[in-house]
C-alpha cells in the first residue's frame, strides 16, 4: 500500500488527499491509507465507497511510523513550498520508496532518494513499476548516509540558533 499523512486541518493536505482519492477510486488495484491525527469527515464520507482507500486516526508518531514501515510507499505531496525536510527525512528513513513532486523539498541530495511523480499519470506509473519492487540494501544505505548527514546539519543549525537567540541574534532556518 502507498501511505500519505498530514494535518487533515491544512488546505494543502486536503487538497492533496483528494486528488489521491481521486486517483486510486480509479486503480483499484492499489491501495492507499491516508494517516491524520484530525478526524476529517468530509474525507471519511469521500473514502467510505472504496475498499481500496482507508483512513487511520493516528495519535503518535509511533502509529505513523508502523504506517509507514508496512508501506511499499510514502507519499509526499503538496501544491506549494513546504520545506517539509523534517518529514521527508523520517519517510526516507521509515518506508520503503518515497513519491515527492517538486514542491517538497529543494534539497537535492534528499530529492535524489525519491521517486518523483508530478501528475497522476507519473504516480500510476510509478505505482505500477515499483509495487512489487524490492528495497534492496544498497538502497537503505544510501538512504541512512543522507539523512544521518542531514540530521546532523539539522543539529548543527539547532545548536546555532540556540547560541544566536541567546545572544539577541537572528535565527537561520533549514529548508
Amino acid at each position: 500500500y502507498a501511505f500519505f499523512h498530514g494535518d487533515l486541518r491544512i488546505s494543502d493536505n486536503i487538497k492533496v488527499v483528494e486528488v489521491l482519492i481521486d486517483c486510486y477510486s480509479k486503480w483499484p488495484q492499489f491501495n492507499l491509507r491516508i494517516g491524520s491525527n484530525f478526524n476529517n469527515v468530509k474525507i471519511q464520507k469521500m473514502i467510505a465507497q472504496f475498499d481500496n482507500i482507508s483512513f487511520h486516526l493516528t495519535q503518535n508518531f509511533i502509529e505513523i511510523q508502523s504506517l509507514m514501515q508496512n508501506s511499499q510507499f510514502a507519499i509526499m505531496w503538496s501544491f506549494q513550498m513546504t520545506g517539509s525536510k523534517l518529514k521527508l527525512i523520517n519517510s526516507l528513513a521509515n518506508s520503503r520508496y518515497v513519491i515527492i513532486n517538486e514542491y517538497i523539498s529543494s534539497d537535492e541530495k534528499v530529492n535524489n532518494l525519491c521517486l518523483k511523480a508530478s501528475t497522476t499519470e507519473e504516480l500510476f506509473e510509478i505505482l505500477t513499476k515499483y509495487s512489487n519492487a524490492n528495497f534492496s540494501f544498497e538502497e537503505m544505505s544510501e538512504i541512512y548516509v543522507v539523512v544521518d548527514n542531514s540530521m546532523v546539519q539539522n543539529r548543527k543549525v539547532k545548536r546555532e540558533n540556540e547560541r544566536a537567540l541567546n545572544k539577541g541574534n537572528k535565527i537561520h532556518f533549514v529548508d
